[in-house]
C-alpha cells in the first residue's frame, strides 16, 4: 500500500480487508461520505441528473471494489481520485452514446469539454459497467432494493426493516447479508459474458 495514502483511505481499505458484513459496511459509507459529492457534480456539471449522477457512482463502487479484491487498485492514489476517473469515463461515454445528450448530431454547448484527454475512455473499465449491471439484474427485486437503500441512499437498517416489512431488524441484515454474497459469488463464478471483458 502506497504510504503516502491519507489515514481516511487507510482506514477504508482495512475495513475492506475485513471480512466482517459490519466492516464493509462502514467502509462504503465512508466511501459515499468522502467521494459522491466530486462525482455527483462532475455528472451534473457535464449535463446530467440527480439520479443519473447516482448511478454513475452506484457503478463506481462496484468497480472499485472489484479492482480492489483483484489487486488492481494498490493505493497508488487515493480512493475519491481513483474513482473519479472511473466515473468519468462512465459518464463520457454514456454522454457520446446517448442521443438525448446531443442537438443536431453535436454535444450541447453546455457540454463541451476542454481538455481533449478526459475524452480518452477506459475500455475496460466500461465493459466492467455492463457486467456489474448485468450481475444486479441477476438478482431478485428485493435484493437490489435492499443494496440500493442501504450502500447508496443510506437508508438504516430500521428503515429497511419498515420498508420491506420484516418481523425484526436482524431479518433485514441477514437478507442484505444473503443478498450481497449472492452477488459476490455470481462475480466469482464469473457468471456473466467473458468477452465483456475483453
Amino acid at each position: 500500500m502506497n504510504q503516502t495514502l491519507k489515514q481516511k483511505d487507510r482506514e477504508i481499505l482495512e475495513l475492506l480487508s475485513q471480512s466482517d458484513e459490519r466492516s464493509k459496511n462502514m467502509a462504503f459509507r465512508k466511501i459515499y461520505d468522502d467521494c459522491f459529492q466530486q462525482i455527483n457534480k462532475l455528472v451534473i456539471g457535464k449535463g446530467g441528473t440527480a439520479e443519473t449522477a447516482f448511478d454513475v457512482f452506484q457503478d463506481t463502487v462496484l468497480i472499485f471494489y472489484s479492482h480492489l479484491k483483484e489487486g488492481r487498485y494498490r493505493g497508488e492514489a487515493a480512493i475519491c481520485t481513483y474513482m473519479y476517473t472511473i466515473a468519468r469515463n462512465i459518464w463520457y461515454q454514456e454522454l457520446r452514446k446517448n442521443a438525448k445528450y446531443k442537438v443536431d448530431g453535436q454535444l450541447h454547448e453546455n457540454l463541451i469539454i476542454e481538455e481533449p484527454e478526459l475524452l480518452e475512455i477506459n475500455k475496460k473499465q466500461l465493459s466492467e459497467v455492463e457486467v456489474i449491471r448485468s450481475l444486479l439484474k441477476k438478482l431478485d427485486v428485493d435484493c437490489r432494493k435492499i443494496l440500493t437503500m442501504f450502500y447508496y441512499q443510506k437508508k438504516t437498517m430500521q428503515e429497511i426493516t419498515e420498508a420491506f416489512g420484516f418481523n425484526a431488524v436482524q431479518s433485514a441484515k441477514t437478507k442484505k447479508y444473503r443478498c450481497m454474497k449472492k452477488l459476490e459469488d455470481l462475480f466469482a463464478e464469473g457468471d456473466f459474458d467473458k468477452e465483456q471483458l475483453i
